[in-house]
């Protein structure tokens, strides 16, 4: 696995066409190096929805919120349930790395297929700490047609390191 090879505290997973916002990063790896018990943080999110009106261009037709959970609830099982009644993706979240590592070696070891597996790594992370969403924009996703064609081998990682 590739965040085996990481070295540092905190880990963004991020889609090769989707774009985050590197001063709300920032912000979410202060908010962890200050609170301890949460295990992720994140601000808000936006989704856009792109097709291709013809084969040589690309076209925004839509521009969502797209969901995101704020959960400081002190018990796991708490978390776990709000997170699941009104469930939004963790993935794109700052990641302390130890949590993401976890979570994702049980996905890997227990699942093969990629939408169960975003479902156990992400309860797997929310079990692990609190979660933290900062109210300012972190993350543009984008949408396309056919993205469950890619969606498992496009993405990317980067690391953040705090000054």
């Amino acid at each position: 696995m590739v965040l085996e090879n990481i070295s540092t505290k905190y880990v963004v997973v991020c889609a090769d066409d989707d774009f985050i916002v590197p001063d709300s990063m920032m912000e979410c790896v202060k908010f962890l190096e200050s609170n301890l018990d949460y295990s992720l943080a994140h601000g808000r999110c936006a989704q856009l929805k792109i097709s291709r009106p013809d084969p040589e261009k690309e076209a925004i037709t839509q521009c969502i919120s797209y969901p995101t959970n704020n959960l400081p609830e002190p018990q796991a099982a708490q978390r776990l349930r709000k997170h699941f009644v009104n469930y939004a993706p963790t993935f794109y979240s700052v990641h302390r790395l130890e949590v993401l590592q976890r979570s994702l070696k049980l996905q890997d070891e227990n699942t093969d297929g990629i939408r169960f597996g975003e479902l156990l790594a992400s309860g797997v992370s929310v079990l692990q700490g609190k979660v933290h969403c900062l109210d300012r924009l972190s993350l543009v996703r984008q949408t396309h047609p056919s993205n469950a064609a890619w969606f498992v081998t496009s993405w990317g990682y980067m690391v953040l390191r705090p000054d």
